[in-house]
């Protein structure tokens, strides 16, 4: 069932429906915003249930011009830029979690950086390099990397698609670079 015959028959009364439009999107909205908030997960959880109910108390209003995941995205990242200004107030920046380092071993091939690492092992250096890129280029990284085409990406973050396209490309620069270094300095 599409997704707007599913928020269509929720706001009729048939809760069900609700439940598969939750289990279709509670994956990648979560990723997303697990990713967003550095990985802090008790703040995840919290913006999560916000973005939920947000989207219930919205829902009569979704236009289905817009694909859902997109209109979510949009809520939770409006979420998260709020709390970032609300503890801005109280103490300047986010804490980041500490992120465990065991374990990552970098070849010493730098043709092929990553050929002995396994899945965890890239997805925590991809994630510490991640957390060192500005927000806006990280955000679009992010939000492609969850199949959000570049013209979504640039109606959630208001700008133009040029300036998506070229956050991205600095993304993916920065990205090659800061896991460059994160192998050098591995092999030190």
């Amino acid at each position: 069932m599409e997704d707007c015959q599913l928020i269509e028959k929720y706001l009729k009364g048939d809760n069900k429906c609700f439940d598969a439009l939750y289990e279709k999107y509670r994956k990648p909205l979560y990723s997303y915003i697990y990713k967003l908030v550095y990985n802090n997960q008790h703040l995840c959880d919290d913006i999560f249930q916000q973005t939920w109910v947000k989207i219930i108390n919205k829902l009569d209003k979704y236009s289905d011009k817009d694909k859902f995941i997109y209109w979510a995205f949009t809520i939770a990242r409006n979420l998260v830029i709020d709390n970032v200004r609300k503890n801005k107030k109280h103490q300047n920046t986010i804490a980041r979690e500490a992120f465990d380092d065991d374990g990552i071993e970098i070849t010493k091939d730098y043709n092929e950086p990553w050929q002995d690492l396994n899945n965890l092992e890239i997805s925590q250096a991809i994630t510490k390099a991640l957390d060192k890129l500005p927000e806006n280029l990280r955000e679009v990284f992010l939000l492609r990397s969850n199949d959000v085409s570049f013209k979504e990406i640039a109606k959630i973050q208001d700008c133009s698609i040029n300036t998506v396209l070229s956050r991205m490309k600095y993304a993916l620069n920065k990205l090659k670079i800061e896991l460059t270094y994160l192998k050098i300095e591995d092999n030190n």
